[in-house]
């Protein structure tokens, strides 16, 4: 990474140099111009007006190559303009088959390519110095002409001699000292000082944005959390750079299968081997297998003779990628890891010296930052996996080795049995590997081929429940993670939509089964096209639940945005309520805010029957998931855990003190809300007011907890409604700013006394 911020510096440096050979040379334009009309004597003004030069307003001051007095002037010459174009063309490319990296770019095309150029070329020069040119309209013309040739490897330098050229045959073609010929000969100096100008700052622009990108490789390198968002941030940045239509990063699997893990862009499928998400079998001349074997970087700068396939050199036809490269991404110990892919609609994009030395600085940056993060995972992110552990992981997937495990969600209040939450399994002969271990491990196409083999799954895991009794195994309620990768394979999303109402609605029996998908890191999605394709999802069938909610508030900002059925909320914030009560009112929040949205919501991480006392009361939308209803298990043990669940007597709630105390937390958070919208009136005073009229007085004594905690609670409890009565109650209106703080304040004192009287 080192090297990366040693080539933005040289880069930058580059730059400057550029900028002061940009001056130059419109300085030795300005002086041949100033010389020319000194030697005629005398000079028209912008206005068409003859005088003397004016030295303080300057050659510029005295010929303006756009205005209309230009425009009389080329005018009646159009045909000696292009004759001479075409002898300025023909000199510029037989001076450019001299020099040995032009014509290396020269040679990638065939001769209709070049006779083609050639033409354009001609064409062009014609154009800029036609008589109703403007200003604006070159600079726009320079600097997409400059753009190009940057894109196929000619250097500046190679622009400052055909400058050279072009003057020399301007004097040539106008060599009269006449005053029309000297005219001529500034005009036409000043518009091809301006082309030559304004292409190299095309260059220079393209400089700059490579350099800023670079800045943001380099950040990406240092802060990516888990392999996938580096590579995905890393790809998405890549297809930015001027040039680029296309970038992936391929594994090598058993020697000589290749898997596009990530993609961005254009990129050729038969080379890729992305078809169906299955790792293809590549021979000895695929690019990126050579690059992986022989871990140095393959050039393909024209594909019209590459080692390509029929199908492949159509597809290439097609998208338009002239020019290919496979970069291998080297690890710290200098082994190869993957292969970086990169495509491009340019012939000779990768020709340049400079363009080669980046994208090995490049490379080399992203496999140091790969291995850094296989060794030292980040503990803000998903863990990495050892390349090792990747490459198996990964054969397990292709070789179908995917169970799908099952974990319930009930109703928070009645126990009912809502749904089970489907989730990925992979079988390694006897040992099992949870999602946590092979997740990290996987792209783009292994999630997408991980979600169709668990859809699959699921189709024969229903039908074998068909014998068991009960409503819920009638018409059975499953969800299964879709990953965010989805929403970008416009293929993969038409086919979901499409088997929604045919193959994942209903299993082979007929009944009806009703599926929520689950998306996780949704801060991901572009906005804009989920929300249509999520509703084109819910059109087809699905529901649509959004996971991990409560991690990043992305996530949150998009509730009322995209049309979520349901939210999760993320268990590290409900399995440690026992130990944590500041949470609570972190996930009441969370409550309140789905309740109000009118979204069904998931407490998980329920693990613990003190945490299911504690949130068995939450709202009428609520549903509990979590170890202490039932861990994932096999398909073929839901029916002796339904037997179970079904004969355990239902638990009076609240039980336990951290339970009594939530209930409370509910109805007076209840009453605090109806007091803050001026809406007092719906409360019951009394009960407020009065210990021994509320409500969960008798549930106090119900507790199973000793005589004398329940003493201790009973003291807190009393004096705390006689607080209320006295400082809240007696000081209406109860919507007042003072009296809300003030219930604000004594219910925490209140609450922070009951949690000193719990055993740590």
């Amino acid at each position: 990474m080192k090297e990366l911020s040693l080539f933005v510096t040289k880069t930058a440096k580059e730059l400057e140099d550029l900028e002061r050979s940009i001056n130059a040379l419109r300085e030795n334009a300005a002086r041949a111009l100033e010389g020319i009309l000194a030697q005629s004597g005398s000079a028209p003004r912008a206005n068409g007006e003859g005088s003397r030069p004016d030295e303080e307003n300057g050659v510029k001051g005295l010929v303006d190559p756009y205005g209309t007095f230009a425009a009389e002037w080329l005018i009646p010459e159009q045909g000696r303009i292009e004759a001479m174009s075409r002898t300025m063309v023909d000199l510029f490319y037989t001076t450019l088959m001299m020099h040995p990296d032009a014509r290396a770019v020269l040679d990638l095309l065939s001769p209709p390519e070049l006779d083609h150029l050639k033409s354009g070329q001609v064409r062009y020069l014609a154009t800029i110095l036609s008589p109703d040119l403007s200003k604006p309209l070159h600079e726009k013309l320079a600097k997409e002409t400059g753009g190009r040739h940057a894109m196929v490897g000619l250097v500046p330098s190679t622009l400052a001699e055909a400058f050279s050229l072009y003057r020399h045959e301007l004097e040539r073609f106008f060599s009269s000292d006449e005053r029309r010929n000297s005219l001529l000969r500034g005009i036409i100096i000043e518009r091809l000082a301006n082309d030559l100008s304004w292409q190299l700052v095309a260059f220079s622009e393209i400089e700059q944005e490579r350099a800023r990108l670079t800045d943001e490789f380099l950040h990406l390198f240092s802060t990516a959390p888990n392999r996938r968002d580096l590579l995905k941030g890393v790809l998405d940045r890549m297809i930015q750079i001027p040039g680029v239509a296309g970038a992936s990063v391929a594994s090598v699997l058993d020697g000589d299968k290749i898997q596009c893990e990530v993609l961005s862009g254009l990129v050729l499928n038969g080379v890729e081997c992305i078809r169906n998400h299955v790792p293809k079998k590549a021979d000895k001349d695929n690019l990126a297998r050579r690059a992986f074997e022989e871990e140095r970087p393959i050039l393909l700068n024209n594909l019209r003779d590459a080692p390509l396939a029929p199908a492949e050199a159509e597809e290439a036809r097609i998208l338009g990628i002239r020019s290919m490269a496979a970069w291998p991404l080297i690890s710290q110990d200098g082994v190869p890891i993957d292969i970086l892919n990169i495509y491009s609609k340019w012939p000779g994009y990768f020709h340049s010296g400079s363009q080669q030395f980046f994208w090995t600085i490049l490379s080399r940056s992203l496999g140091s930052a790969l291995s850094s993060l296989e060794g030292q995972p980040r503990s803000s992110g998903a863990r990495s996996v050892s390349l090792s552990d990747n490459q198996k992981y990964r054969s397990l997937l292709q070789h179908g080795a995917v169970e799908m495990w099952y974990q319930p969600v009930v109703n928070a209040h009645t126990r009912e049995l809502v749904k089970f939450e489907s989730l990925a399994r992979l079988r390694d002969g006897d040992r099992i590997n949870a999602p946590g271990q092979f997740l990290p491990a996987f792209g783009s196409n292994q999630l997408l081929l991980l979600f169709d083999l668990g859809i699959e799954r699921i189709r024969n895991d229903v039908t074998a429940w068909a014998d068991i009794p009960g409503d819920f195994f009638a018409a059975p309620r499953l969800s299964i993670n879709l990953p965010v990768e989805a929403f970008s394979s416009r293929s993969f999303m038409d086919r979901l939509q499409e088997t929604g109402f045919s193959g994942i609605s209903a299993d082979c029996s007929g009944r009806p089964v009703e599926l929520t998908l689950e998306l996780v890191e949704a801060g991901f999605l572009d906005e804009r096209s989920a929300r249509s394709r999520m509703a084109s999802l819910k059109d087809a069938g699905y529901r649509i639940a959004l996971d991990d909610i409560g991690t990043g508030d992305s996530s949150i900002r998009r509730l009322k945005s995209l049309p979520i059925d349901e939210i999760k909320i993320d268990q590290g914030f409900v399995r440690t309520l026992d130990k944590n009560l500041d949470h609570l009112e972190f996930v009441f929040s969370l409550i309140d805010l789905a309740s109000g949205l009118g979204i069904d919501y998931v407490l998980e991480g329920v693990e613990t029957s003190m945490i299911y006392d504690m949130v068995a009361m939450t709202g009428g939308r609520g549903m509990l998931q979590g170890y202490a209803i039932g861990r994932p298990m096999p398909a073929g043990e839901v029916a002796a855990w339904w037997e179970r669940w079904q004969s355990t007597p239902a638990t009076d709630h609240p039980w336990s003190l951290p339970g009594w105390l939530v209930s409370q937390e509910i109805r007076l958070r209840y009453s605090w809300i109806l007091c803050s919208r001026g809406a007092h009136e719906m409360i019951d005073i009394s009960s407020l007011s009065d210990a021994d009229r509320c409500p969960l007085s008798a549930s106090l004594s119900a507790l199973r907890i000793p005589d004398d905690l329940k003493r201790k609670a009973d003291r807190l409890h009393r004096d705390f409604h006689h607080q209320i009565k006295n400082e809240v109650v007696k000081q209406r209106p109860l919507s007042h700013p003072e009296i809300l703080s003030t219930f604000e304040r004594v219910w925490r004192n209140y609450r922070a006394a009951l949690i000193d009287l719990m055993p740590s």
